[in-house]
């Protein structure tokens, strides 16, 4: 039952906006999209990739791989992607330092969104900014509601 309701829950939730504002606003059309913590899915509700792979934490049905994002999932993705969206993940990472490092050869442009006020991180989002600095390239910058949104290419 407790899968059944994370599942449910996801599809309800309030990122379903966070999801179509960035569809609409931050990619170009028909690209390849990696999906890091893609939940249910519901971003393919507003954004038709050309290609699409999905990794979530939990199991879920109809995600490509099952695997704690804490670990070396890299290693487990096949291919590379225009885009690599991290939609509400870094606050829920135990390091997200390693996690940005983990990603960079993934993919062409990335998206993180980031919530201090949740998850298991207490980072500002000043020092987020500044953390993501190490490793991208900040191309644009996004408050969103109480979320920020970053677009970003590897330095």
């Amino acid at each position: 039952i407790m899968e059944l309701f994370s599942e449910y829950i996801l599809k309800v939730s309030p990122w379903r906006q966070r999801n179509k504002f960035i569809a609409e606003n931050f990619l170009e059309p028909n690209r390849s999209l990696l999906d890091l913590g893609a939940g249910a899915k519901t971003f393919l509700w507003y954004y038709k990739p050309s290609k699409y792979f999905s990794v979530e934490g939990m199991p879920i049905e109809g995600i490509d791989l099952v695997i704690d994002l804490d670990t070396d999932f890299q290693n487990k993705i096949p291919g590379y992607y225009d885009y690599v969206l991290n939609s509400g993940i870094l606050e829920f990472v135990q390091v997200p330092k390693k996690y940005l490092q983990r990603q960079l050869k993934l993919g062409n442009e990335f998206i993180f969104t980031y919530d201090r006020k949740i998850g298991l991180t207490t980072i500002t989002y000043d020092q987020m900014d500044n953390l993501i600095g190490e490793y991208y390239i900040i191309d644009r910058k996004e408050d969103f509601g109480k979320q920020r949104i970053y677009k970003c290419r590897p330095l």
